[in-house]
């Protein structure tokens, strides 16, 4: 080949990996999995002020809402006891809570 130890080789040797890099970084960026618990609990605004309570869940001072708060997932439970449970996930940086329909959103 002519351009066999060339600069020009080495050049399109560098170029052609950086192509095969970008793609894996944006493959890694997308991968989301189930935020730990403790992921979940700083991430949460005033998580610092739920106490647990027998049944589970943690309650704000007054609320009749409660939260169960586990790896991948929060729990609600109304003051009516149903119960609605979302998935948390994220890739590092990013978290998405998706419903049990399957939609995601920014959490």
């Amino acid at each position: 080949m002519i351009l066999e130890g060339t600069p020009v080789r080495t050049s399109m040797v560098f170029m052609l990996a950086s192509l095969m890099i970008v793609p894996a970084a944006r493959a890694e960026e997308t991968r989301f999995r189930p935020a730990t618990e403790a992921q979940i609990l700083r991430y949460l605004k005033g998580a610092d002020d739920l106490t647990k309570a027998r049944d589970g869940y943690s309650y704000r001072a007054g609320s009749t809402t409660g939260y169960k708060i586990s790896r991948g997932q929060i729990c609600v439970k109304s003051k009516r006891n149903a119960i609605d449970c979302v998935q948390i996930k994220t890739n590092g940086v990013k978290f998405q809570m998706i419903d049990r329909d399957g939609n995601r959103e920014n959490f």
